[in-house]
């Protein structure tokens, strides 16, 4: 997801500037629905990434402010308390190594 927001950036800009729309607010919301749909990819599909690549895109996503308070509100608010609590510290302390295993060790019991 968050490859595919990198590279369809550009194109967007460029169609948004063409029409004379200021691309800024949509690279932006383009960039956060991105962000949060990793994020829901990562904690919530069963996959075959390994630890690090987990971890990279933990950390691309945590590096993203506006992504960071989302995904803080949408914890907070987040039915599953208790199985949400890793997920609350992993974003609340930017530890994408947590998120990447917890997880991985969460896909075992799925």
């Amino acid at each position: 997801m968050l490859d595919a927001e990198r590279v369809t950036r550009p194109a967007l800009a460029d169609l948004l500037r063409q029409n004379g729309i200021d691309p800024a607010p949509y690279e932006a919301a383009s960039r956060l629905r991105a962000c949060l749909n990793q994020y829901g990819l990562l904690t919530g599909c069963k996959g075959t990434l390994s630890y690090a690549e987990r971890r990279a895109l933990f950390a691309e996503i945590l590096a993203d402010p506006a992504a960071r308070k989302a995904l803080r509100e949408r914890l907070r608010n987040d039915p599953n308390r208790l199985l949400a609590v890793p997920y609350r510290i992993g974003v609340a302390c930017n530890w994408p190594g947590l998120l990447a295993g917890y997880t991985m060790a969460k896909q075992r019991l799925l």
